[in-house]
């Protein structure tokens, strides 16, 4: 819900950022996929197929969700990454795994 409140507001050249650990292993079960995760996975397909550039970071709980997301129109950032957001160098990681260099 609350990206599709602010699908709206994500214009050209925007992203939408996603840091991580949002699934939380439901894909990896058999018999059952919560509501909110399939939602959340077409919300993510609309807002790439809108043209917005939607960016997930791989977190520790979902590394298995790398294919699923890519094919969504998702750009999946295996690692941490460096790049330029609304006009500023920015530096985008789950947390736990790669940090930026120093110096």
């Amino acid at each position: 819900a609350l990206l599709r409140a602010h699908a709206p507001d994500v214009g050209p050249g925007d992203a939408v950022v996603l840091l991580g650990d949002v699934f939380d292993r439901w894909i990896e079960y058999r018999h059952t996929a919560p509501k909110l995760g399939v939602r959340l996975l077409g919300t993510l397909a609309d807002l790439a197929d809108d043209g917005r550039r939607v960016l997930y970071t791989v977190g520790n709980r979902d590394p298995w969700h790398v294919d699923l997301l890519a094919s969504l129109g998702v750009t999946v950032l295996a690692g941490g990454a460096r790049l330029g957001l609304a006009g500023h160098d920015v530096y985008l990681s789950h947390g736990d795994r790669d940090l930026p260099a120093r110096g």
